[in-house]
């Protein structure tokens, strides 16, 4: 696949879970939140899903983040931006303390999303998804209402097959 000039971003961010390989848990924990708050990471915030976010939030809304990144850095960035406290990400495997390089299915990219945050929603419905990449297409397909967020080329390309798909305009 790779030789071919294709890479699965599937395999990609099962991958990244497995570069963990021999961390220690709060090691990677403490590099994570280290590196997020030196990068300023609150400050590089896209401002319009945030405001939209508190807004859902206030009124009693449950906020769910899905994300292909391995949940020790999901967990991070939420900590660092006062994120959601529901989220999910890649999970890697963890022998006593230690991540290993093997991480649990289905990962939380393409309908692994969908699975993933109805996990949290517990039959209830999908009220909004914001998405800015084509494999986030199978989530926003699952919403009632599916949100572009910045989108890349990859997602705009692939929009008509989700009706109804908002983009969101920039602050």
């Amino acid at each position: 696949m790779i030789r071919e000039g294709r890479i699965d971003h599937g395999r990609t961010c099962e991958l990244v879970g497995c570069l963990l390989s021999g961390w220690n848990e709060p090691e990677f924990d403490a590099f994570c939140i280290e590196t997020l708050k030196a990068a300023k990471l609150p400050e590089r915030l896209i401002g319009e899903s945030w405001e939209l976010l508190r807004f859902a939030e206030a009124a009693g809304h449950t906020i769910v983040v899905v994300s292909a990144s391995p949940i020790a850095i999901v967990h991070a960035a939420c900590e660092v931006a006062l994120g959601p406290k529901l989220r999910t990400g890649v999970h890697v495997r963890v022998t006593d303390g230690v991540y290993e390089a093997e991480v649990a299915s289905p990962i939380p990219y393409n309908e692994g999303k969908v699975v993933h945050l109805s996990r949290f929603l517990e039959g209830r419905p999908v009220i909004a998804a914001f998405g800015d990449n084509r494999f986030d297409i199978p989530m926003l397909k699952h919403a009632d209402n599916a949100f572009a967020v910045r989108p890349k080329k990859a997602l705009r390309d692939v929009a008509h097959t989700v009706p109804g798909m908002f983009e969101l305009p920039q602050s």
